[in-house]
């Protein structure tokens, strides 16, 4: 996990879950220290840092690859620097795949499908489960060759999505249930006493950042932050509140924010605009602004998620086939837009003030069967 709030919250979905079990956890995570705080509500957790390779195979790797077009040196870094976790053995392995398993136009190597093969090939285990993952999107058959033969190593592989299952329907091992986070217990962890104020909550997502996607989608992304814009002076005219919720821990996403809240202030310098970032440990202050808001604005897939918990009356910008697999999936009934197609700032602002959610509730209880599952692969 890398302080992002989707990925750290699967991990303590399961943390929480079996927290009272004698089991003992191993987590990988990018950096030791930013999860550390952990430890205090998670005792027997302990932390393994991904392993990388030292640093002068990786000038020489990145030389290879530029001079020569090859990736083996890079290979041989990570399979050397991986082979002390492999020397370990575990009763289970869980891999929460969220989205990794992606092609993008132009890509040649695959390093994280590359320490995928690596990892299933090595980690010794009873029982491999790869949950709450989607596929896709993906560019050649070759690489959905190489993701299957994977899949087909693991006990047992869970996609969030129905795409992701059919298209790998043949591995008698899958299964579809709907995203993990939907069967957490929000009320229960940040109280059932949270008042909602008359907010509009606005979930953003950098998407200048993403090198893999920019290509494809830098048509569209001025014309979706224009939107944004345009739906925070529509509320604030209104006399509204305005939060905007940003869910990376990176300093980037800070910065991001920073800069739509001053843009919204030239506009109009007297507007108060509140701003709730995920820092990697105030996980239930995000929940809490989420909860408290009337409406939701929802970029980033977990907001949907998050929002959908909750009941809140939210609009949802898909940026990204993840998202529209998965409401398709559900058959989502309320209104959305695609990012190139995003509807006029007026309407959206309209449904998130005056909207009435669907209810959810059939796909909430699915997907706990997740923990169906966990528990007889971990209880066992």
């Amino acid at each position: 996990t890398n302080g992002n709030l989707g990925d750290d919250l699967f991990v303590r979905i399961i943390l929480e879950r079996y927290k009272s079990s004698p089991i003992q956890f191993f987590l990988l995570v990018y950096k030791i220290e930013d999860y550390q705080y952990l430890l205090n509500e998670y005792p027997k957790l302990v932390l393994i840092k991904y392993p990388t390779p030292k640093m002068l195979l990786r000038i020489l790797a990145k030389l290879q690859e530029s001079l020569a077009h090859s990736s083996r040196l890079k290979q041989y870094g990570y399979e050397k620097a991986y082979h002390p976790l492999f020397d370990e053995k575990f009763d289970i392995f869980i891999n929460i795949g969220g989205s990794q398993f992606t092609e993008y136009e132009g890509e040649s190597f695959f390093l994280g499908l590359y320490l995928e093969e690596l990892m299933i090939r090595n980690i010794k285990a009873k029982t491999m489960l790869l949950i709450n993952v989607n596929f896709g999107p993906f560019v050649t058959e070759k690489y959905k060759e190489k993701c299957e033969a994977v899949f087909k190593k693991y006990s047992r592989i869970i996609f969030r999505d129905q795409y992701s299952a059919q298209l790998f329907s043949k591995i008698s091992q899958v299964t579809y249930i709907p995203d993990i986070v939907l069967g957490f217990d929000f009320k229960k962890r940040i109280g059932e006493d949270i008042k909602q104020e008359e907010m509009i909550g606005i979930n953003v997502i950098n998407l200048w950042e993403n090198k893999r996607t920019y290509q494809e989608r830098k048509k569209y992304i001025e014309n979706y932050e224009k939107t944004i814009h345009a739906v925070i002076d529509y509320i604030t005219k209104l006399k509204m509140k305005v939060c905007i919720i940003g869910f990376s821990s990176e300093k980037s996403e800070e910065i991001y924010i920073n800069h739509i809240i001053a843009c919204a202030k030239r506009r109009n310098p007297f507007v108060v605009i509140k701003k709730c970032i995920y820092n990697g440990k105030n996980i239930n202050e995000v929940f809490r602004c989420i909860a408290e808001c009337r409406g939701l604005l929802s970029t980033r897939f977990h907001a949907l998620i998050i929002g959908m918990a909750l009941g809140k009356c939210q609009y949802p910008i898909c940026y990204d086939s993840k998202l529209t697999n998965f409401i398709k999936s559900i058959n989502y009934t309320d209104p959305y837009s695609l990012l190139n197609d995003i509807s006029s700032p007026e309407d959206i602002a309209d449904y998130l003030i005056h909207g009435n959610p669907s209810d959810y509730k059939h796909v909430i209880d699915a997907s706990k069967e997740h923990f169906t599952f966990m528990d007889l692969a971990i209880i066992e």
